[in-house]
């Protein structure tokens, strides 16, 4: 009898580097440091932050028991111009990726997976996507294309001028970016100019992420789109935020695909030195008493104006958590409802100088409260 010998070969994807040869498999989840780890105040709730030691990428965890995994994706991103980068590159996202390189398919892939969509929003100082799945094994699928979207877009000119701006058949501007912002309060922004006060310098913090018309049409492109992803949308600048019955496990398993992706990419690429984004210091606003400006702005009832006051503090979001509560509990007791001190001094009056007032607050590193006065004669 006769037996054949056998030979196993294994075969891993090898980088030689200045002579040395690196590998991109990734062998167990030894990498992961936990970074926190604690209850949350009343509940059972345990809540786990962990960071790769490779990549950078950051998990936080909420293990609740509840039938749906919430999942959001977060980048902070900073901008100093009213290109709208961080916006239209929320939108170019869902285009596709480079293993999956079709339009839609994000969603269609998350349907089968029990979440109802896909979706995502842009702020001023972060951009966040998200997806809900009805149970655990939804979410593992869908959570690796997702990152890959987000990671590794297609990010295709003509994707750019459909989904952005581009001249119709009627000689028109069109483009669903520009038309959100066309009919969108971004486009004459009365904050904007209190903002400017507020957070003076170029600080990033009064920058119109959403764009502006005349930006889209002139000086947007979609190699500037290329270049701030390129910049921020990094491993090490992504937060995922997930809570639901899920294992801290499970998700490693899952993104290490991703993580062995992100490390080839680099190592083929030059990477540039990351600056995370937001850690300049703020100018003080240089107002030693109160500051009253007039600002004007296109609208169709001349008689009638908005009022706005803002208080810009001087600590930390972070630094007293319980003190921004009493700020925004007594500023509800102003505001919240009919009854309230000022909605009956300014609004339900005899002679009213207002027609609504409300609360709002500007969330950045060093948080501002608002009041605004709306349709002032």
């Amino acid at each position: 009898l006769l037996l054949a010998a056998s030979v196993v070969i294994l075969l891993m994807p090898l980088t030689v580097i200045e002579g040395k040869k690196t590998s991109h498999t990734i062998q167990d989840n030894s990498h992961w440091e936990e970074l926190a780890l604690f209850n949350i105040s009343n509940s059972d709730i345990p809540v786990a932050k962990y960071k790769s030691k490779l990549t950078g990428l950051t998990i936080a965890i909420a293990k609740s028991e509840t039938p749906i995994v919430n999942g959001h994706f977060c980048l902070p991103t900073e901008t100093h111009d009213d290109d709208g980068l961080p916006h239209i590159l929320e939108h170019l996202i869902f285009l596709g990726s480079e293993d999956y390189p079709y339009k839609e398919v994000l969603d269609l892939l998350a349907n089968r997976c029990l979440a109802k969509r896909t979706n995502a929003w842009t702020s001023t100082d972060h951009t966040c996507y998200t997806v809900f799945t009805a149970g655990t094994s939804g979410f593992l699928q869908i959570l690796p294309i997702y990152l890959d979207h987000i990671l590794f877009p297609t990010l295709r000119a003509e994707d750019f001028h459909t989904e952005v701006h581009h001249i119709n058949g009627k000689g028109q501007d069109a483009g669903v970016v520009y038309s959100e912002i066309q009919g969108s309060k971004y486009a004459t922004s009365s904050s904007k100019a209190l903002k400017e006060r507020l957070y003076p310098g170029n600080s990033g913090y009064y920058a119109q992420t959403g764009g502006s018309l005349e930006n889209m049409r002139n000086s947007t492109t979609i190699e500037k789109v290329r270049q701030y992803h390129r910049k921020l949308y990094r491993a090490e600048n992504l937060v995922l935020t997930i809570t639901g019955r899920i294992d801290e496990l499970q998700l490693f398993e899952k993104v290490r695909s991703i993580e062995e992706k992100v490390m080839k990419k680099q190592s083929l690429e030059t990477q540039s030195s990351f600056e995370r984004p937001w850690k300049k210091k703020l100018q003080p606003t240089g107002f030693e008493e109160n500051h009253v400006f007039v600002h004007e702005f296109p609208s169709d009832d001349e008689s009638k104006g908005h009022v706005l006051i803002g208080w810009r503090l001087k600590d930390h979001i972070t630094k007293d958590i319980p003190i921004l509560e009493a700020f925004q509990l007594m500023m509800q007791y102003l505001t919240v409802s009919k009854v309230s001190p000022l909605e009956t001094e300014f609004v339900e009056s005899s002679d009213p100088l207002a027609s609504s007032v409300y609360l709002d607050s500007l969330n950045y590193s060093q948080l501002t409260l608002l009041i605004s006065f709306s349709n002032v004669p």
